[in-house]
């Protein structure tokens, strides 16, 4: 199965992946930053959203609200779809947010599942990570997969 957020840069790269039916998940769409453009962000905006996952602007998404509405989209592909491999393409303060169910996200020492670094948290515009979930739903194993 393949499954996009909404945003068409998303679904124009997930469309690659599928010669059958694309679904899109409005749930997997980037964090809402509350702003018209970009040059409303403040300065420190990026360290302070991870330094607190509950910042945010007025009109905007925190990360937790962001991973709280991906997890349960998650979950439910997970429950319903067990016997499926997914692909979900998203974004990467979105999937960072998702992330922080289960691993430890430093702003500056990058990403950590079970104590081991699966990622140094320099995104590129195409970073892909491989979950595994046992039959209960429990995230076993996350690697990051280098497709260069």
């Amino acid at each position: 199965m393949v499954i996009s957020s909404n945003y068409v840069r998303a679904i124009s790269t997930a469309k690659y992946f599928t010669k059958d039916k694309l679904f899109i998940d409005d749930n997997f769409g980037e964090r809402k930053f509350g702003i018209n453009n970009w040059d409303e962000l403040p300065k420190d905006f990026g360290k302070k959203q991870f330094d607190d996952f509950n910042y945010k602007l007025p009109n905007g998404e925190s990360i937790n609200e962001v991973s709280e509405r991906e997890y349960n989209s998650l979950i439910n592909l997970l429950n319903n779809y067990y016997d499926k491999k997914i692909l979900i393409v998203g974004h990467s303060t979105a999937f960072a947010g998702l992330f922080s169910k289960w691993c430890e996200i430093d702003y500056i020492d990058g990403y950590k599942f079970n104590g081991k670094q699966f990622f140094d948290g320099k995104w590129s515009y195409c970073e892909t990570f491989k979950l595994e979930f046992d039959k209960n739903n429990k995230l076993i194993n996350i690697e990051n997969i280098n497709l260069d």
